[in-house]
């Protein structure tokens, strides 16, 4: 992550968006994209509608852990997967072929 910035994760406790400015944030795309967003409109769309929620505080707690968990390793096979086809393609090259880059890691 960026200096002075922390890798997202999911909470049940509102916390504030320092860069936007706000005291409570919650991050909600698309719910075919990722899981924790179906949750979130579960759980929005019950608040809106008066329904029983569907997911306790206790389940959306170990809901959080584990999907906070589950996008760390996402993340970090996404890492590998860039770096490996990075390889791939440099293998490709003939022996000798110069690159101007920037490498990061």
């Amino acid at each position: 992550s960026l200096p002075g910035f922390t890798k997202s994760y999911f909470s049940t406790t509102p916390k504030p968006h320092f860069v936007v400015g706000i005291n409570s944030y919650a991050r909600v795309t698309s719910p075919i994209r990722r899981y924790a967003d179906s949750v979130c409109h579960f759980q929005l769309r019950d608040f809106l509608t008066k329904r029983p929620y569907r997911y306790s505080a206790a389940e959306l707690e170990m809901l959080a852990k584990r999907i906070t968990a589950r996008s760390s390793e996402i993340r970090w096979l996404q890492h590998e997967n860039s770096s490996f086809w990075f390889m791939v393609l440099c293998q490709s090259q003939p022996p000798g072929t110069k690159y101007n880059c920037l490498l990061t890691q």
